[in-house]
């Protein structure tokens, strides 16, 4: 994780307001078709062009569904005479901690007063993307440096939708509810946070069989306003 000082600073005296722009990042993270724990015996090679996911007939006289085991195994239910996977839920971590204060020399040293540290932006590229199924829309969350779940953070944004090998992302959609929490956890509560994604893989059967993974790299852009130190 890297911060640096934009070159906007405004040089001004005590009492200007003025604003200091910093950048964190890149902050990687990524997804695995791994997460998924299929049950074993979905995955079927007979099909010359790639691998696909078994068709297995259920209900109707048919066996059941294979059961599974753990909370994080795949559900598989009955429907249209097939099993058919529910959609999973995939999360990972991005970077590590933030921590504005170390990483920019201390806020307070630049501004005697700080009013508002919000994100402006964030930015997404795909490193590497070999997943052989579309991710659903990726959400960006913050909370404080100790979570480490989702249930403990706040939603900040939305990436939008990865087709399967795709190497290109759209825009980012920020949060405006997150935005304000993040901005009050930095203003009054701590100067360091950190950040989740969480997505979605929703598989069909007789479709691809799911592999590989995806990692990307987000750079957020903060700006903290207040008034010139000294």
């Amino acid at each position: 994780m890297v911060l640096e000082l934009g070159a906007c600073a405004v040089l001004a005296a005590c009492s200007t307001p003025t604003s200091v722009s910093l950048f964190a990042g890149p902050l990687s993270g990524g997804f695995s078709t791994a997460q998924l724990t299929l049950p074993a015996g979905l995955r079927d090679d007979t099909v010359s062009t790639a691998p696909t996911l078994r068709s297995v007939p259920c209900g109707g006289g048919a066996p059941a569904c294979p059961s599974v085991d753990g909370a994080d195994q795949l559900v598989l239910e009955c429907v249209a005479g097939v099993c058919d996977p529910a959609p999973k839920t995939l999360v990972a971590p991005l970077g590590d901690v933030i921590d504005l204060d170390e990483s920019a020399g201390d806020l307070s040293s630049l501004l005697s007063s700080i009013d508002r540290i919000e994100v402006t932006q964030i930015d997404a590229t795909i490193r590497t993307n070999t997943l052989t199924v579309d991710a659903e829309p990726i959400d960006v969350f913050w909370g404080p440096e100790g979570a480490s779940s989702i249930d403990e953070m706040r939603h900040l944004a939305t990436l939008p939708a990865i087709p399967a090998g795709a190497n290109t992302i759209g825009d980012v959609v920020l949060d405006a509810g997150g935005v304000d929490g993040l901005s009050d956890h930095l203003v009054g509560t701590s100067r360091r946070a950190r950040f989740f994604a969480r997505t979605r893989i929703d598989l069909a059967p007789g479709g691809r069989y799911p592999e590989g993974a995806i990692e990307l790299e987000v750079v957020v852009s903060i700006r903290a306003t207040g008034t010139i130190a000294g």
